[in-house]
């Protein structure tokens, strides 16, 4: 069964929740130099191809609490 894809306003809220700017999101991506742009892309809906279904992963894996080594995000909870 194939899951429905994420939505433009999906995308953008999983990344807000996660208290990412567009430049933080392209950088944990590791999309480049114009990273913040294509994700703006992504979010906009103006990507003819839809957010790839990667990045739709890695979005969701990260908002049930997936961090690589060494990466936390603004809106993480800090235990002692």
């Amino acid at each position: 069964m194939r899951k429905r894809p994420m939505t433009p306003a999906q995308f953008t809220e999983h990344r807000k929740a996660l208290g990412l700017s567009k430049a933080r999101c392209a950088s944990v991506f590791r999309l480049g130099a114009d990273g913040r742009k294509t994700v703006g892309l992504w979010e906009s809906g103006a990507n003819a191809r839809g957010i790839p279904g990667p990045a739709q992963e890695l979005m969701l894996a990260f908002r049930s609490g997936y961090r690589p080594k060494g990466i936390t995000f603004p809106n993480d909870v800090r235990t002692k």
